[in-house]
């Protein structure tokens, strides 16, 4: 399985001292994710166009709860 993590906000430099690995510095525009999970509320999510990801078969699991109900498969 290959992850890519990113996040807006996060200093990748700090990430990578702290917790060994690499973000992404610019979101992955169409790479065909098997799978999405939103682990922070950033505003810069609400962005994404998820349905586009979505027709392409990708689960989108919310755990903050930031997109509307009708385009995630799960949240908290």
């Amino acid at each position: 399985m290959k992850v890519d993590i990113f996040d807006p906000w996060a200093n990748a430099a700090e990430v990578n001292h702290e917790y060994g690995i690499e973000i992404l510095k610019e979101y992955p525009e169409g790479n065909g994710y098997g799978a999405i999970i939103l682990a922070v509320a950033h505003n810069e999510f609400q962005k994404i166009n998820m349905q586009e990801h979505k027709e392409k078969g990708t689960i989108i699991y919310d755990v903050k709860g930031i997109l509307p109900k009708e385009v995630v498969d799960a949240r908290l």
